[in-house]
């Protein structure tokens, strides 16, 4: 499968399972904001879950099929055609060489995942690194239980620990990116002129103006606003699909309850994408 990009507007990236233990240099460790997307869509093509996949955030992509393949696109927030065909997000989709794929933002959500057999490779076109006859077919019924990637609502409650302050209700700003995501609302400024501290995913930056700012996977290592608590990483792909406009809940937990929560969300995760991958029909 390769694709070539005739026009891109809004966020992408190519983005992997991301990497731990380079903070120290001033590396963020990457990866998806919404790693359950991002493990679905590499189910739907029967590639690993951190396998190299396409993350667009609020984005317009036109591109051409350069080399047939299947293709597969799981996330909120975006609708995908072929030709004109609106694709099903339940399923892999076969492009044929010449086919003209659109993905446009659409619909209540951020942050969708383009994946292809074998993960995508980077160049003038992008490759993937599969065979276009190692095809991949699904069990649309079986795929529609989870309904994440086919447009269901994120969660309006997100959790955080060692808070600071006492904000319960946000709301989420147009300035998100890679790097963070901005939330309004939390009335009294922050502290100003504090040194660089170690930052890092999820961790809740309060600005002199009062705004929040919340470290994603491209963030930076060190930040000099002060620290407002940190949100738990379970939480994280609700906060990321939230769309601009968006109001939140925000619930304290304990550092012991966040992390059962998180270790629970990530088995549930691998359990999900060892199932799907399992329902995959190999031709």
């Amino acid at each position: 499968m390769r694709i070539s990009i005739v026009s891109l507007y809004g966020l992408a990236c190519q983005v992997g399972r991301g990497s731990l233990g380079m903070r120290r240099v001033g590396v963020p460790p990457g990866g998806p904001w919404d790693p359950f997307s991002m493990a679905v869509g590499n189910a739907l093509v029967g590639n690993d879950l951190g396998a190299s996949s396409i993350e667009l955030g609020m984005a317009q992509l036109d591109a051409d099929v350069a080399q047939e393949g299947w293709l597969g696109l799981a996330g909120r927030g975006h609708r995908a055609t072929l030709d004109g065909r609106v694709l099903d997000l339940s399923r892999a989709t076969w492009a044929k060489e010449g086919a003209r794929l659109k993905v446009q933002a659409k619909g209540h959500g951020c942050w969708a995942y383009l994946t292809a057999p074998g993960g995508w490779c980077p160049g003038a076109t992008l490759a993937s690194g599969g065979q276009a006859q190692s095809a991949v077919r699904r069990s649309v019924g079986a795929l529609r239980e989870l309904g994440c990637y086919a447009g269901q609502s994120p969660s309006r409650v997100v959790k955080a620990t060692g808070l600071t302050h006492g904000f319960k209700s946000l709301t989420v700003s147009s300035m998100m990116s890679r790097a963070g995501i901005r939330l309004m609302g939390a009335g009294s400024p922050g502290e100003g002129g504090l040194p660089s501290r170690p930052v890092t995913l999820g961790t809740i930056q309060k600005t002199p103006d009062g705004t929040l700012i919340v470290v994603g996977p491209a963030g930076p290592t060190l930040g000099g606003y002060e620290v407002a608590g940190t949100m738990c990483l379970a939480s994280l792909p609700d906060l990321s699909q939230a769309p601009p406009g968006e109001t939140l809940e925000v619930e304290a937990v304990e550092v012991e309850d966040a992390w059962n929560k998180t270790t629970i969300w990530w088995q549930h995760l691998l359990q999900e994408h060892e199932r799907l991958v399992k329902l995959s029909v190999r031709c």
